[in-house]
């Protein structure tokens, strides 16, 4: 049986335009579910652009002049970023640690048996 909600729901309801200096509320979550109401609430944020933050920070003002020397950061070139290393290099340390702890690991049993060997001949 199909609850009579659902047989008298035709569309859902209708928002109303915001004004020219009024924003549309809408719930995030709603936003989510429906296309229409989804591109209205992106189309209501301001324009953005990545690290925009950083930006005005360069351009802040100067600090008062009763701030103390030490609380002000002074700004400093950026250093150039340096690539992180690529998988062909992590294979080949991989590869490299591997056979290395293999190494030890068959030169401490070897010495552990060659000396088990010497403790028995020694005692018997």
């Amino acid at each position: 049986m199909i609850p009579s909600t659902i047989d008298a729901w035709v569309a859902p309801p209708a928002l109303p335009r915001p004004l020219g200096n009024q924003a549309l509320l809408v719930s995030p979550e709603l936003a989510l579910v429906d296309d229409e109401l989804r591109r209205d609430a992106i189309a209501l944020l301001p324009e953005l652009q990545p690290f925009e933050f950083l930006e005005r920070l360069r351009d802040a003002a100067p600090p008062d002049e009763g701030v103390p020397e030490w609380l002000v950061v002074a700004s400093t070139p950026a250093e150039p970023r340096r690539r992180p290393p690529g998988l062909a290099v992590a294979a080949v340390l991989y590869l490299a640690t591997a056979i290395l702890r293999t190494c030890l690991f068959n030169v401490a049993v070897f010495l552990g048996v060659a000396l088990l060997v010497f403790v028995v001949n020694v005692f018997a």
